[in-house]
């Protein structure tokens, strides 16, 4: 009997054993999930190699430093091309940042979301729009009174029409037409008032084009009725041949007329002056678009269109076989991020970008349109200039050239400047030296009051025979020197086991020197036409080397005119200087010794060729990435220099399909709770046989 006793309450001992071990087991789960849901919610692990499901570094660190509200707000329809993509990249914005909330909203299937939306945006401006609705009140009563007035004016030239004395003629004929024209108002009116009507109902108005509506029916009237028959009017009753009781009714309607005009002339300038609601307007318009991304902050309201931030392929790459078209890349967080950017500056950086030779820098046929537009997509002002006057295309010819732009009070700007193109020795023995001494001299100005400059040059062939460089003396000053007179090549086997120079430089290993190229680890850039640079000490001066070329078989061949160059050991090193930054108290450079490094040539070449960078990624993205984060230190911008979406093009692995994600899902909140309720129960059972 005490046997038995003592087998059952080794039974229940061992039974409360499992209980208690199933139950902690359980609360350790109950626990865990809680933390996770609480803590681990913004959590996120891409394994991709190019972090194609993170946003870059560029953007964590402005949302690091961001310190007021954001809330971003997607209008896009559930049928918009890369919907998920979007809304997708543009949610982990809001787990990046406490600063930062998301919310996604269908238009076509959330109308009273949409419409809640829209009432915010406007009530944003009540205090701006209040002269706008009062404007558009004073139109309409005018509009109102003037319909009373051609009424009265109607019946008037009716009965003068029906007097056999007021015979035919231009007079009459042009009576008639005004009865024509007056006939018309009211319908005019009526649509008038309804599409105000209609627009003034809606949840966010459009106040300017109610306004506008209102100006052209008064202005149509008012100028092109009243003021011409007004005039005529006078003539008709100086008239000596009009009988003197036409004479009187030409008289009162004239007066009539003159008093109608007189009122509309009262209100027309309120219509036209009110400018208050110009912000408002356009917010408007470009919420009207479908498919937007609006960003409304503390003080400004931004609106990005879904078709900005798609690359789109070009006409011949969509012609490709199915499975071969290159899918479409989503380019949104760089918009979004330049403009949180823009809305966290209280002034938009300029860039200047100024024309050294005869080709243009920006805009159709521009050497460097690629990269500012980068910038521009950063909320950079982008301008250029040229010395020599815009180039007529038609003729060939060059205008007049227009003064350098002036930055704004407290602006900062930086001058980049291209590639000067040598100045003829035929023109410099007549006293010409060429577009590099105004450049020159404008930049040393600039340079003395504070301003940042970016320098580009490349192989000039004058130098070498004595001919100056046009940036040498103020490189001089910096301790830097471009030898422009050789070119750095790297040997190459060609046919026939020979040997030849080549001039085209791979880098893939950068300086850490200094943030501009940190950011660029494990990016591959290319200089095709690089001059070496030598480096002096120079009290006071700071550089920072921030592109070498590396090899066992480069030289700097001296030859530029030799069309096979070979190697020469004794002007061969192990590497070579071919871009520094440098600074000197507050004043800050760049110099690029590559005449091409940053051009669209190079910047716009992707996997598929020349010009597919921008669909299926760049083959040399450290080039404009390079370049960026230069413009943004030589803006003193250092905090905004990171990897940026741009770096991250090259797709390495599939989408995750729904069907995964839901696999992935019930995996980790299923899967592992289940997982150790069993580890659990083993363990339970064992200690029970044990």
């Amino acid at each position: 009997m005490a046997n038995n006793e003592t087998q059952n309450s080794r039974r229940f001992k061992y039974g409360i054993n499992v209980t208690i071990s199933v139950l902690v087991v359980l609360s350790i789960v109950i626990i865990l999930n809680v933390i996770s849901y609480r803590r681990l919610a913004r959590l996120r692990l891409d394994l991709t190699a190019t972090r194609l499901y993170s946003l870059s570094e560029q953007t964590s660190k402005l949302l690091g430093k961001l310190e007021k509200d954001v809330k971003i707000v997607t209008l896009i329809s559930s049928n918009a091309p890369e919907i998920d993509k979007a809304r997708d990249l543009i949610t982990e914005y809001d787990n990046y940042s406490k600063h930062i909330t998301v919310e996604h909203i269908d238009p076509a299937r959330e109308l009273s979301r949409v419409e809640q939306f829209y009432s915010t945006i406007k009530k944003r401006y009540e205090s701006t729009l209040t002269p706008m609705e009062d404007a558009i009140k004073q139109g309409r009563d005018e509009a109102h009174r003037l319909a009373d007035d051609i009424a009265k004016q109607r019946i008037a030239i009716a009965q003068l029409l029906e007097n056999k004395q007021f015979g035919p003629g231009q007079e009459k004929q042009l009576l008639e037409q005004v009865i024509r024209s007056f006939a018309r108002y009211d319908t005019q009116l009526k649509d008038v008032n309804q599409q105000i009507d209609k627009t003034l109902s809606s949840a966010i108005p459009d106040y300017s084009g109610s306004l506008n509506v209102l100006k052209a029916l008064l202005v149509e009237f008012d100028e092109k009725i009243y003021a011409v028959v007004v005039d005529y009017l006078g003539k008709m009753v100086s008239n000596s041949k009009q009988p003197n009781h036409i004479k009187e009714q030409l008289l009162k309607l004239s007066d009539s007329f003159k008093a109608t005009r007189e009122h509309v002339g009262k209100v027309l300038p309120i219509l036209r002056r009110v400018k208050a609601g110009e912000e408002y307007t356009k917010v408007v318009q470009q919420i009207a678009k479908p498919n937007t991304v609006v960003l409304v902050g503390q003080k400004q309201i931004r609106v990005i269109p879904l078709e900005e931030m798609l690359r789109t392929a070009s006409s011949a790459q969509t012609q490709l076989p199915e499975g071969q078209q290159p899918e479409l890349q989503f380019l949104g967080e760089e918009k979004i991020t330049g403009n949180l950017l823009a809305m966290s500056m209280d002034q938009q950086p300029l860039v200047v970008f100024i024309q050294g030779g005869r080709q243009p820098v920006l805009g159709y046929q521009g050497q460097y349109e690629a990269v500012a537009g980068r910038l521009r997509n950063l909320n950079f002002q982008v301008k250029d200039w040229s010395p020599q006057g815009r180039v007529n295309p038609r003729t060939g010819q060059s205008g007049q050239p227009a003064p350098p732009p002036e930055p704004q009070d407290g602006q900062s700007v930086v001058w980049v400047v291209t590639p000067i193109e040598p100045a003829n020795p035929m023109m410099m023995q007549m006293g010409q030296t060429g577009n590099g001494a105004k450049i020159v001299a404008m930049v040393k100005q600039r340079m003395e009051q504070g301003d940042a400059v970016m320098f580009m040059a490349g192989p000039n062939p004058g130098v070498a025979m004595g001919m100056l460089d046009p940036i040498a003396d103020v490189l001089d000053d910096w301790g830097i020197e471009i030898q422009s007179a050789s070119l750095v090549m790297n040997e190459v086997v060609v046919s026939s086991r020979e040997t030849t120079g080549d001039p085209t430089l791979r880098i893939s290993s950068w300086p850490d020197a200094l943030a501009i190229t940190q950011a660029l680890s494990g990016n591959a850039g290319v200089f095709a036409s690089a001059c070496p640079i030598e480096l002096q000490t120079k009290e006071g001066v700071t550089t920072y080397p921030l592109a070498i070329a590396t090899g066992n078989r480069l030289w700097a061949q001296k030859d530029l005119r030799d069309q096979k160059p070979k190697y020469s050991k004794e002007d061969a090193a192990d590497q070579f200087t071919v871009a520094v930054a440098a600074s000197k108290g507050d004043n800050r450079i760049a110099v690029f010794a590559d005449p091409v490094w940053a051009t669209d040539q190079i910047v716009t070449y992707g996997m598929l060729g020349p010009g597919t960078a921008q669909i299926v990624g760049a083959m040399f993205p450290a080039n404009a990435e390079l370049f960026i984060n230069s413009v943004f230190w030589l803006s003193n911008m250092d905090e905004m220099i990171a990897a940026s979406a741009r770096s991250q093009d090259i797709r390495r692995i599939g989408e995750v399909t729904k069907a995964q994600m839901i696999g992935v899902r019930w995996a980790v909140l299923g899967g592992m709770p289940l997982l150790i309720f069993v580890i659990g129960i083993t363990v339970g059972l064992k200690r029970r046989r044990a």
